[in-house]
């Protein structure tokens, strides 16, 4: 709604300068200068959209890693949330800012991999089968291995999310 009613906006303060509506030649002026002065809105807005959407709309190990890195990148509080914030409701539209908040939460989700405490199932006493309870635990140094392989397929599937919604928006032709 904020790209729709944004290019409301910027097309009729186009559209006010034209005389006559039915002049192509006129109309394909303001369309192209509508065009590139909307581009960056729709773009930023747009791109973090779907990358939100591909995020929290899917399932697998990766996938899960950087949506809990989202999560503990929103609890720090402060640029943390305030850049995202800005750039969804439009406030910043900045594709770059998008790309910084964007890989800054990927390598944050793979910091917490190394750093943050995790739940795992907790021991089962003798007369148990099941148990739902979990308990947190650091990651040893035996993890890191793991860990690392971990990280490198968190930053690959963070760049094929949001490296083909880039590519498809900033174009130029």
């Amino acid at each position: 709604m904020t790209v729709a009613l944004s290019d409301v906006y910027i097309l009729s303060q186009h559209l006010g300068q034209v005389n006559d509506l039915r002049d192509w030649n006129q109309m394909k002026g303001v369309l192209k200068k509508w065009w590139w002065e909307r581009k960056g809105l729709s773009a930023t807005i747009n791109i973090l959209s779907v990358a939100l959407y591909d995020l929290f709309g899917a399932d697998g190990e990766c996938l899960t890693v950087l949506q809990n890195g989202c999560f503990k990148y929103f609890e720090r509080g402060g640029e943390s949330v305030r850049g995202p914030v800005s750039l969804l409701s439009g406030i910043a539209p900045s594709t770059s800012l998008l790309a910084y908040h964007f890989f800054y939460v990927a390598f944050y989700s793979m910091w917490a991999l190394f750093a943050h405490p995790r739940p795992i199932p907790a021991p089962l006493h003798a007369d148990e089968k099941y148990s739902d309870t979990c308990i947190m635990q650091t990651p040893s140094i035996l993890d890191y291995p793991r860990l690392f392989w971990l990280s490198c397929r968190v930053l690959w599937t963070a760049c094929v999310v949001f490296g083909p919604l880039l590519w498809t928006e900033i174009r130029w032709w």
